[in-house]
């Protein structure tokens, strides 16, 4: 028999039908732990008690002030008597199809409506507060934040999985941290093997996964992962969250990515760089110092420590944005543009950083000159089968941010995982096409896909390891193993309709349609990746996934963008349609001229220092390239306008090949009447230089604005115009 649940009634003394937001909370102290409640909750201006699984409606036991108190459903009322237990169901002709048991209490003339709610079939975890002044309000006022507490962890049965004190409660998360529901991260006082899998550990996290409304992309991935034999990958479990007495949703308990026996057993670098550093107690008290890498790119570490002997490691590292990986400790950059967070051992002196840097350098350098000798610096087996699920999940933080890498201490080689954070993914960032290439799409991505061995691995691990368990996950078989997604969804259905009724979202479908479409959806993705994966040899993606290759300007955007000349709007695409702004146009002409050093603010007013166009304003603006505005301002989000353009590449011509002589612009060009004074010269330059070609029916449209791609198309045909005419 289920344990019975204590229920403590506060009720005040209002006139009948009085709002009910005045009354006294509802209380309900848990089994094991008296400092353990539940309460009822105000949501949309209803009060809710949302119950865990292991609570059994037939025995429900009710505490209130009085002795006695009516308890009314649609189909009945009872009686009750505090203390003693009663039968909800029998209130309820049927169970309500929605889960939902309104209910009216009353105490002689005074009355209140609760809607009560139960989950199934998950564990559910109980957080306290410590202190009353460092509650679950405080945490969440601050991701840096950090309290103490206990927590009760039950078992659908009621049995006792966790029950002990907490060191910290604090949030975690980037973007995730910004959603209404909040995830956090919690360390146990002694380890404790919350997932049932002899992994016995102190630090674990609660992930919201706000954005899926099907709960199911994270732990779906980390499953495939661990079922690949990825065994650094996460353990997790589905859980129902309590804190401070009030029901928080439905959440993924799950193992943090971090260095430690049972999670990411690899060599631990920090005791040796604290052995180094006897006399250093506070690290967060030690200067932070930029330097560059060995191939000369921005780096960070930490100042005042002497380094151990080895620093063969391990590391772990965490691919990243740059604005995020600035906020980080310990730092470096690559030549293809990538940043990379130090996240174990976070506080490192200089030499690791020149030490991991170089790794990885030594990396990416293969792949620049085609990819060849790649697999003497990262174990390609990994990297499959990491890209395999960023191209299952269309993860759109894919090679960009939450994506981590490691060396053991062992070797020198670099390792992919553990794998991380695919809420985002399948289709929950608004991506409605389950076919296409994202991570492909990206710039670590091209230039693995160039790489003979990495294709080959890919398609080896898809074939043998990842399309026989994606098959068994998502295809209605009876074949054992992960068993299928529908089976794990209405797993979920109770607790994700309690998660609704506290998060609702516009936009949200009803669940089992939900998990239905994630399924139909993976049915088409691996059908889709399968057909791919088959002719690879000769067929490799676009450079962009917004960008055919056989359109008008396919060709010169992948040249460009190999070249470094004129990048995408993300990893992934290149959004040709968008105007090209005269920030990006002065930047790809930075960057065809080796983005020399700058010394100094631009000077406009609209140029801030730390826009990532402010040296390319500098620079251009100092070579007369470019100029300002009388009020003061560059304009730099301006669309730039083809008369605008040519007159930048026309007086960049100038300044590294002399003086630029051309014919007059020959009459066929019907609309030379709209040229500005000033473009004449070089308007007639581009077109004697074949620069320009004329739009609808010989004309310049010298006004129009500049489209990406027609910008892409420009500058490839500018650069062969320079390398046909080299600098005196």
């Amino acid at each position: 028999m289920k344990r019975s649940l204590l229920l403590l009634f506060l009720l005040c003394l209002l006139p009948t039908g009085a709002g009910a937001a005045a009354l006294d909370p509802i209380a309900c102290p848990a089994p094991e732990a008296a400092d353990v409640s539940i309460r009822t909750q105000r949501v949309q201006d209803e009060s809710w008690l949302f119950l865990p699984a292991w609570t059994d409606l037939e025995e429900l036991v009710l505490e209130f002030p009085g002795e006695t108190a009516c308890c009314a459903g649609p189909d009945g009322e009872a009686v009750l008597t505090s203390g003693e237990p009663f039968d909800l169901t029998a209130l309820f002709s049927e169970p309500p199809a929605d889960g939902v048991y309104p209910l009216t209490f009353s105490q002689g003339d005074d009355t209140r409506s609760v809607r009560l709610m139960r989950s199934e079939n998950l564990p559910a975890l109980y957080l306290c507060s410590a202190n009353p002044q460092q509650d679950r309000a405080f945490v969440e006022a601050e991701k840096g934040n950090k309290a103490k507490g206990s927590a009760l962890f039950l078992d659908t049965d009621g049995t006792v999985l966790y029950h002990g004190g907490l060191k910290q409660i604090k949030g975690r998360g980037n973007s995730t941290w910004t959603y209404p529901k909040k995830p956090y991260q919690i360390k146990l006082e002694e380890d404790a093997d919350l997932m049932g899998c002899d992994e016995p550990a102190g630090t674990w996290v609660l992930l919201a996964n706000y954005c899926d409304d099907t709960l199911l992309h994270n732990r779906v991935t980390y499953d495939l992962a661990l079922a690949m034999g990825m065994a650094e990958s996460p353990h997790c479990r589905p859980v129902d969250l309590y804190y401070d007495g009030e029901y928080r949703g439905s959440y993924l308990l799950s193992e943090k990515t971090e260095v430690g026996e049972h999670r990411l057993e690899i060599q631990d670098l920090e005791p040796a760089i604290a052995d180094a550093n006897p006399g250093v107690e506070d690290l967060d008290a030690l200067p932070l110092r930029a330097t560059r890498t060995p191939a000369g790119h921005p780096a960070q570490y930490v100042g005042r420590l002497t380094a151990p002997k080895d620093l063969r490691g391990g590391y772990l590292l965490e691919l990243d944005f740059p604005s995020r990986a600035k906020r980080e400790k310990s730092w470096f950059s690559t030549a293809a543009g990538k940043y990379l967070v130090v996240k174990s051992p976070e506080y490192l002196p200089r030499e690791g950083i020149d030490y991991i840097s170089q790794r990885w350098q030594e990396f990416e350098d293969a792949l620049l000159a085609g990819g060849a000798d790649c697999g003497r610096y990262m174990d390609l087996h990994s990297l499959a089968q990491g890209y395999l699920l960023e191209e299952l999940s269309q993860d759109p933080d894919a090679f960009q941010s939450s994506c981590y890498f490691y060396t053991d201490g062992k070797t020198d080689l670099l390792h992919a995982g553990p794998i991380w954070d695919f809420d985002s993914g399948y289709g929950s960032d608004g991506q409605e096409d389950p076919t296409g290439f994202t991570a492909a799409y990206t710039t670590l991505g091209r230039l693995l896909l160039a790489s003979e061995d990495f294709r080959a691995e890919v398609r080896r691990c898809w074939a043998e390891e990842v399309y026989p368990l994606v098959r068994e996950t998502f295809y209605p078989t009876q074949a054992p193993g992960l068993g299928r997604i529908v089976e794990q969804g209405m797993a979920l259905a109770a607790s994700q309709r309690m998660d609704q009724i506290l998060w609702p979202k516009a936009a949200a479908q009803d669940y089992a349609a939900a998990v239905g479409a994630f399924r139909q959806r993976m049915l088409q993705r691996v059908q889709w990746l399968q057909d791919q994966f088959t002719h690879w040899e000769t067929d490799l993606p676009a450079a962009f996934a917004d960008v055919a290759a056989d359109s008008w300007y396919g060709p010169q955007v992948a040249e460009t963008a190999r070249e470094g000349i004129l990048s995408g709007t993300s990893e992934s695409r290149f959004s040709p349609r968008r105007p090209l702004t005269r920030a990006m146009a002065v930047t790809a002409l930075y960057r065809m001229a080796g983005s020399p050093e700058v010394q100094g603010p631009s000077g406009f007013s609209d140029v801030p220092e730390e826009a990532w166009y402010a040296g390319a304003v500098t620079w251009a603006c100092e070579e007369g390239i470019a100029q300002g505005f009388r009020n003061g301002t560059f304009r730099p989000k301006d669309s730039v306008r083809r008369e605008e353009l040519l007159t930048f590449l026309y007086r960049y011509a100038e300044g590294t090949q002399g003086r630029q002589d051309a014919p007059p612009i020959p009459e066929t060009f019907t609309d030379q009447a709209d040229l500005s004074p000033w473009a004449r010269d070089a308007m007639a330059w581009g077109v004697a230089q074949g620069l320009v070609q004329g739009t609808r029916q010989d004309t310049l449209c010298p006004r129009e604005r500049t489209l990406r791609a027609q910008g892409a198309v420009l500058f490839h045909r500018f650069a062969a115009v320079l390398a046909k005419t080299p600098a005196p």
